[in-house]
């Protein structure tokens, strides 16, 4: 059995729709970065497994079916890891988020004005949203190693660069 065929015995279309996924399509609408297509073809490759797995415990796929298929996700998932080098600012292009915490360490000053911070007190509060923000950093490069999207190598780099910052 091949994943094709698996995609046609959903009853909503979706098998196709995660088959597309898995394959690192494109949505129609586009844009999406490869880290973000890596993370869609996770979850269908996850949503596919556990179909094929029902569909076995049913008796409606035979295990040797089932174990083909489960091989065949498995490679797709494997072989087209976006793993890459990457910088702070790469990262920084890809998320807000982390654009505003790496503009946080290198000295961007919050809009006082708007939160109201007296004057005497902005020092200590701009300095614990500093360690907040390398703090963030710090997570999403760990998570970023969790999901297998960047090297171990290229993580310790980077928690180094936050670190520099933070000091």
């Amino acid at each position: 059995m091949t994943l094709e065929e698996l995609a046609t015995m959903t009853q909503d279309g979706n098998g196709a729709l995660k088959l597309g996924q898995l394959k690192r399509q494109q949505p129609p609408a586009g844009g999406l970065s490869d880290a973000e297509l890596y993370q869609r073809a996770r979850a269908a490759a996850n949503w596919l497994r556990g179909y094929a797995h029902c569909l076995a415990d049913q008796g409606r796929i035979s295990e040797a079916d089932f174990a083909a298929l489960w091989s065949e996700i498995n490679r797709l998932i494997e072989t087209e890891s976006p793993k890459r080098s990457e910088t702070l600012d790469d990262l920084a292009t890809q998320s807000s988020l982390v654009a505003m915490h790496l503009a946080r360490l290198r000295g961007k000053q919050p809009k006082w004005e708007v939160l109201d911070t007296p004057e005497a007190e902005r020092a200590q509060v701009f300095y614990v949203m500093q360690r907040e923000s390398q703090a963030a950093l710090s997570a999403y490069i760990d998570a970023l190693v969790d999901f297998q999207l960047l090297e171990l190598g290229d993580a310790e780099r980077l928690q180094s660069e936050v670190l520099e910052l933070g000091d």
